[in-house]
C-alpha cells in the first residue's frame, strides 16, 4: 500500500505535487522519533564517562538514559501499532488496532 508522506522536507514540496512514498507521516515521524532517541543514549553514554567525581550530573544522565529507554520502548509499540494499521488498512478496525489506539 503507497500512501502520500511530505517528509522530510515538506516546506520544499509545498505547491509541488505530492511524491509517494511507501509509509505515512507517523509511521516516517516513528523510526526517525526512535533513532534520535537512540542516539540520544549513545551520547549519555559518552558524557557520563567524563563526569569524573560529579555524581549528581552522573546521575542525571543515568535518569535521562532511563526515561529515554522508556519512551523508545513507548514509541517502538506505537510503530508497531502503527505498521498494522498500515498492512491492513487505515479504515478498517479490528481487535489489535483498538487495543493499540487505547494506549
Amino acid at each position: 500500500m503507497s500512501t502520500t508522506m511530505n517528509k522530510p522536507d515538506n516546506k520544499a514540496q509545498s505547491g509541488k505535487a505530492e511524491k509517494e512514498y511507501p509509509i505515512c507521516n507517523v509511521v516516517y515521524d516513528l523510526i526517525a522519533m526512535i533513532h534520535k532517541k537512540s542516539q540520544a543514549l549513545e551520547v549519555y553514554k559518552k558524557y557520563e564517562k567524563d563526569t569524573g567525581e560529579h555524581q549528581d550530573l552522573r546521575d542525571t544522565l543515568k535518569e535521562a538514559c532511563e526515561s529515554d529507554r522508556k519512551i523508545i520502548g513507548e514509541l517502538v509499540e506505537q510503530l508497531r501499532c502503527a505498521l498494522n494499521k498500515e498492512k491492513e488498512g487505515c479504515s478498517e478496525k479490528n481487535e489489535s488496532q483498538e487495543a493499540c489506539s487505547k494506549k
